[in-house]
């Protein structure tokens, strides 16, 4: 886990469209994937630096339209953001790149320094200094909100994923209704009892169906979301998991890459 977000932001929702029973993008149509490996975050509340950085390597394959491998670094987005800059090997109770975060926060460096290669900077799971000396490799030109604190009209967020790619969004991981390491995919989330307020964890919504494993609940066809984690392929299925539409407050700090620059 490791999703924080302010109170409060910016929002705006597309025209509504009828989109498709399902879409993935790591098998769209007339297409090759467009999703890169998932990772592993570790024992690190970094997991909003994976979902940042897994939705700007989907939108770099979508733009140049290749299958050629594009992996960044977690550890420079953790560790050299303002907000780790600001605290770190400070007194006291610091915040830490480890204690969670938003896509605001890299954003910012994104746009202002640069995304940096995961070989010039590999990932490490705790808190540990920024590498101010590494090559920046792409630069942010555009990252747009689609929602805020609440959960977005579904058909609204289809679209934008059909349109833009991948999409980063958070949710409430809640363990005690089976969102624990021991998920092995073959069921849909769709949580008993309501999630407490606001979310936890960021991860990378990359398409949706109407045929995924059984409902958590009514152990009927499920019908939600397809979503990369960041615990590593070894996790739920193939790394992924699948969770109904609203359910665990997922589509809570909705936002994307829009365009970016070398």
């Amino acid at each position: 886990t490791g999703q924080r977000m302010p109170d409060g932001s910016l929002a705006g929702e597309s025209p509504v469209a009828a989109p498709p029973a399902s879409f993935d993008w790591r098998n769209p149509p007339n297409g090759t994937n467009k999703v890169t490996s998932v990772k592993n975050q570790g024992g690190c509340g970094s997991c909003y630096a994976f979902a940042a950085l897994a939705n700007i390597e989907s939108k770099i394959l979508i733009d140049t339209n290749t299958t050629a491998p594009v992996n960044y670094s977690e550890n420079n987005a953790k560790e050299c953001n303002w907000r780790e800059l600001n605290s770190y090997g400070c007194p006291g109770q610091c915040w830490g790149s480890c204690a969670g975060g938003n896509y605001r926060m890299l954003a910012g460096l994104f746009s202002q320094k640069g995304i940096v290669l995961e070989s010039d900077d590999p990932y490490v799971p705790v808190d540990v200094a920024c590498n101010s000396s590494c090559p920046y490799n792409k630069t942010l030109l555009d990252w747009r909100i689609i929602s805020s604190n609440y959960i977005p009209n579904t058909n609204v967020l289809k679209n934008y994923i059909m349109t833009y790619g991948p999409v980063y969004t958070a949710l409430y991981v809640d363990s005690g209704q089976g969102f624990n390491i021991g998920y092995d995919g073959s069921y849909t989330f769709n949580y008993t009892k309501p999630p407490f307020v606001g979310v936890n964890h960021a991860v990378l919504i990359v398409g949706w169906s109407n045929s995924l494993p059984p409902d958590q609940v009514t152990g009927l066809s499920g019908d939600g979301w397809i979503v990369k984690n960041s615990w590593g392929a070894g996790w739920g299925a193939g790394g992924y998991f699948y969770m109904h539409y609203g359910a665990a407050n997922i589509g809570m700090w909705s936002s994307f890459a829009h365009s970016w620059q070398d």
